[in-house]
Formats: C-alpha cells, sequence, structure tokens
C-alpha cells in the first residue's frame, strides 16, 4: 500500500478517533486471499464499535479511495481484539470489482464465515411466439359469392348488418348472404365451418 494513501488514511481516521492506531500490513503477501490476511490496514480505536462507528470512518476512506483511485482494505476493531475475531470492513469498491454491487446497496461489514450467492432470474420468462398464419388471399368481386356476416350479439350490431345486407344484396343481386351469432373470439369448429361455408366474411361488434 502507498505510504502517501495510509498518510491519508491515519489523517482521516484521526479526525473522527483521535486516539485510534493505525496499522499498515506492510507484511501482506499479495497473493494471499484468506478473508484474515487480506487487508491493507487495521484501524484500533478506544471502547467499543457499532455499525454506527464502523460507517463513519469507512465512509471517509471511501473519500480517499475516490480520489486515488487504489482500493483499502480496511479492518476496524476495538483495541485489543484478536485477528480471528474481527469485523472486518472491505472496500464495497473492491467488492464491485470482484462482481459484488453498488456501494450504497451492499452490506456494510462482513466477518470470515460470511457468503452471499445471488441467483438473478429473467421474470418475462421464455415465451416462444405462436407461428404466422398466411393472410387468405382477398375476393377481386363479390358477385355470385357466399358472404358470411358474423355478429357477436352485442347491441346495435343487429341493426347495422341489417342494412348491411340489404346494401349487399342492392349492389350484388346474385350475391348470398349467411348470416352467424357467436362469441367474441370465434370458436374453431365455428370458424371452420364459416370458412366452408362462405367465400368472405364480415366480422363485427356493435354499438
Amino acid at each position: 500500500m502507498n505510504e502517501a494513501i495510509i498518510e491519508q488514511v491515519r489523517h482521516a481516521v484521526h479526525e473522527l478517533e483521535p486516539t485510534a492506531e493505525i496499522i499498515p500490513n506492510h507484511t501482506r503477501p499479495r497473493e494471499e486471499t484468506r478473508m484474515e490476511t487480506d487487508w491493507d490496514v487495521l484501524v484500533q480505536v478506544d471502547g467499543p464499535m457499532d455499525d454506527r462507528h464502523v460507517d463513519r470512518i469507512r465512509n471517509r476512506i471511501y473519500e480517499i479511495e475516490w480520489q486515488t483511485g487504489e482500493v483499502v482494505s480496511v479492518i476496524i476493531q476495538s483495541r485489543g481484539g484478536s485477528i480471528g475475531n474481527l469485523q472486518q470492513t472491505i472496500s464495497s469498491r473492491k467488492r464491485s470489482s470482484q462482481g459484488g454491487g453498488d456501494p450504497d446497496t451492499m452490506d456494510r461489514t462482513a466477518t470470515a464465515s460470511d457468503a452471499v450467492t445471488i441467483e438473478v432470474l429473467n421474470p418475462r420468462g421464455d415465451i416462444k411466439p405462436p407461428p404466422l398464419l398466411v393472410p387468405t388471399p382477398r375476393v377481386t368481386d363479390l358477385a355470385g359469392k357466399t358472404i358470411g356476416i358474423y355478429w357477436i350479439g352485442k347491441q346495435g350490431g343487429n341493426n347495422f348488418f341489417e342494412v348491411m345486407n340489404e346494401m349487399l344484396h342492392q349492389e350484388y343481386p346474385e350475391t348470398k348472404t349467411n348470416r352467424y351469432v357467436g362469441k367474441f373470439n370465434v370458436p374453431d369448429e365455428q370458424a371452420a365451418t364459416i370458412a366452408k361455408e362462405c367465400d368472405a366474411v364480415i366480422y363485427g361488434v356493435g354499438d
């Protein structure tokens, strides 16, 4: 760890805890990844440490990290605590670089036995679209054709289709019309019957 950064850490911690002792870990091998040895600075303070005290110190160290671009792994403990039972505060930026998350939303403290597994699921699922159907070719001439008129039974539709039926016969005297009443979604069986009996279909609702 750069001595200048350690000095910044010492100054920042002493502003909050004037009697704190700052101990750099000059002997930690960089390839060592065990939780109890993976730290840069040990901060020992007088009196018991709670989350509020830890957060105050850690937040000040965050500022140094962002200013220098260096990651500082810090252990904070009450003076006289043992290394094996330390409450260890590790930089959230370090966790983020290892696949963690936003520093503002991560757990504030961790112990040697902590392990977090995050599984991300897609709530949309994998839904395959239905097969596309090729539209039936349009009828080019209504003369002599059988036209189906499908009404779902909603009020007003019957009056509209009565007038349409008259207009069709006036314009195309040889045209035949078949009248159907059914559900909004035409059942498959009824749709097959209409397709068999008609050359074209007019579908309407009402109102």
